[in-house]
């Protein structure tokens, strides 16, 4: 009985050694962004609209929001959703569009029986957008100015139809 368990033990071994190797050569081979050059010129790259839902963010929401107006992207549309926040970001996001006439920022007040709020304010914000990609992303991420340029640059050369990308969390 005894080698039994010793056999099993070895293989079970075996198995997490093969899934471990397997998830470091797997990690390897995925694309960065940063390893894709920035276009000098995203004029010809098809129009995005990008949707933030934000609830009680009023924290971090500014840096993000900026964050984006900063894209260096150039047929662009950025849409805000403050859905139903009880805190100050509805005011701090008012200010920003007061500075920033390209920011459309949208409030709702009742959430449709039946829904969750951030799938509501997303799809809310999928039924104002005008562009031919939708971006999804948190009210409390700050990318860097080439992100998007560098994804649909990527998106263009793969020719891919959707692409998700995951954040470098900066603490």
């Amino acid at each position: 009985m005894d080698i039994f368990f010793l056999c099993l033990a070895v293989t079970n071994l075996a198995i997490v050694l093969l899934v471990l190797a397997d998830a470091i050569v797997g990690g390897r081979s995925i694309r960065q962004l940063k390893d894709i050059a920035s276009p000098a010129d995203t004029s010809g790259m098809p129009p995005v609209s990008l949707i933030v839902a934000a609830r009680n963010e009023e924290r971090n929401i500014e840096a993000g929001v900026r964050s984006l107006l900063a894209l260096e992207y150039e047929n662009l549309e950025l849409i805000v959703v403050n859905d139903r926040s009880t805190d100050a970001t509805g005011e701090v996001l008012q200010r920003v569009a007061a500075e920033h006439p390209e920011l459309n920022v949208v409030h709702l007040t009742e959430l449709p029986e039946g829904w969750l709020g951030k799938n509501h304010a997303l799809h809310y914000g999928t039924m104002q957008a005008k562009g031919d990609w939708l971006l999804f992303t948190d009210a409390d991420v700050v990318m860097a100015p080439s992100t998007l340029a560098r994804a649909m640059k990527y998106v263009q050369e793969q020719q891919l139809d959707h692409l998700c990308i995951a954040p470098r969390p900066v603490m």
